[in-house]
């Protein structure tokens, strides 16, 4: 079975531009050893640039996806704890601090 690749072509500078994007915080935690750290940073800098509300993480001595594995260790619990603010003081939904 093969593409052309048409579609994703045609839309290359759009689905590659941060433009208009939400606020971005929670997809931008990367681990300072992970091989996808350099593109984190450019797509950090190039939100950045068009206005976009970023903030890029870089886990010292971390790795790929470092926050889903709070809570095993403290950075990844803390880098989880930070996700979960910026995501409450963004979106307008009351967390009860207590369960009835």
């Amino acid at each position: 079975m093969t593409g052309t690749c048409q579609s994703h072509q045609t839309k290359l500078k759009v689905c590659l531009s941060p433009e208009g994007m939400a606020p971005a915080l929670a997809t931008h935690y990367a681990g300072e050893d992970e091989t996808l750290r350099d593109d984190a940073v450019m797509f950090g800098e190039k939100a950045k640039a068009v206005g976009v509300d970023v903030a890029l993480h870089i886990g010292e001595g971390m790795f790929h996806c470092y926050p889903a594995t709070a809570p095993l260790f403290p950075e990844a619990t803390r880098a989880f704890e930070e996700i979960c603010a910026f995501v409450q003081e963004r979106v307008s939904v009351q967390i009860p601090s207590e369960t009835h």
